[in-house]
């Protein structure tokens, strides 16, 4: 093999590679360069490539995780319906729960009340379906204009669980519209 042996990336320290200007040096490769000076190698590159392989491997496994996890979720409405086309909505759990405190109003904003008895209703959709942002936002929305319960744990949960739905290809453009105004801390009452 010559000096225009191309190298893989795994480097082992016991190479049996001999070219016109590399040599194997205390167990380290000597590359030739341009000027005929060699420069080392370091074996431990290998891990730091594994490392991060692995590290990028896993971000994708986390990845495709919480796409299989929150897909349904992610193509739910703020009202918790998925429409399948035209006219046709298909209704839901959470929507049985919440349909009757959230609504669109006549600007074709989606609103919501923020009596004692809906934000016992939010509560339960919570109950009944963790994964639903838009239960938590509505809860934090009314609790921040009361100032009253947990709101801010509830607003963290519903842009957490957003930063997830909004990478999911095909979700519905509320998850987008809800996460920018809990990224600029606005939890207004119409969307």
């Amino acid at each position: 093999m010559g000096r225009d042996c191309a190298l893989a990336g795994w480097v082992s320290d016991v190479l049996d590679w001999r070219g016109s200007n590399g040599r194997i040096v205390g167990g380290k490769l000597r590359l030739p360069t341009e000027n005929g000076v060699g420069k080392r190698r370091d074996p431990g590159a290998r891990l730091s490539r594994a490392r991060h392989y692995h590290g990028t491997v896993h971000q994708r496994s986390t990845r495709a995780q919480e796409t299989r996890e929150y897909w349904e979720v992610a193509h739910l409405n703020m009202v918790g319906l998925r429409f399948v086309g035209g006219d046709l909505e298909d209704h839901t759990t959470v929507n049985n729960i919440i349909g009757a405190y959230v609504r669109p109003n006549s600007e074709d904003k989606v609103v919501w009340d923020c009596t004692p008895a809906s934000i016992e209703a939010y509560g339960n959709a919570i109950k009944s379906d963790a994964k639903f942002p838009f239960s938590y936002f509505y809860r934090a929305s009314c609790g921040k204009v009361s100032n009253t319960g947990e709101w801010e744990t509830d607003a963290d949960q519903a842009k957490k669980i957003l930063l997830i739905t909004t990478r999911i290809p095909g979700h519905t453009g509320n998850h987008d519209d809800v996460l920018k105004m809990l990224l600029a801390g606005n939890l207004g009452h119409k969307v």
